[in-house]
């Protein structure tokens, strides 16, 4: 027997793009959230959403005029959008400040993303400014953060902040 899997949905405000369907409407029931498949984990900020898929590319849809979707674009979108130049699948999107299974969090400057790579490391992209990227990407193309070691834990339970 196989079991057909649904859509991603979402529902809510979506000014800036935020529920990947296209449009920019509020929805007031789900909608489905356009061309994604296989997705493995999702994470949300107030106005962006980015999720892995089984592959471990990481997506990201919404308010991106900080840099915050990772596709090199300053520029908002509604729908999906690869998030570029990370090497290594990922295994987690976090973005600004969001809690982790475990009693782990790690802890950002609001628009501010980080990543994490199937070998451990850590990618970043979105508002620059007071070293808020580590070093990492600079605005919309996200970077590798150099010179911390890689995460051999369940993701930021070892530290408090990135910034």
């Amino acid at each position: 027997i196989t079991v057909p899997v649904p859509p991603m949905m979402a529902w809510g405000a979506g000014a800036q793009g935020e529920m990947g369907d296209g449009h920019t409407a509020t929805r007031l029931n789900p909608v489905a959230v356009t061309g994604l498949t296989g997705i493995k984990s999702v994470s949300t900020s107030y106005t962006s959403a980015y999720a892995v898929d089984a592959t471990g590319q990481a997506w990201a849809w919404g308010y991106g005029r900080q840099g915050n979707l990772g596709d090199g674009q300053d520029a908002n979108s509604s729908v999906p959008v690869k998030v570029i130049n990370i090497t290594e699948p990922v295994t987690a999107v976090v973005p600004d400040q969001f809690p982790l299974p475990g009693n782990g969090f790690v802890s950002g400057r609001v628009g501010v993303v980080v990543a994490r790579g199937s070998d451990g490391s850590l990618w970043s992209w979105g508002r620059v400014g007071f070293g808020a990227l580590g070093g990492g990407g600079s605005g919309a193309d996200p970077g590798r953060i150099p010179r911390i070691p890689p995460v051999t834990g369940p993701f930021g339970t070892w530290f408090g902040a990135v910034s």
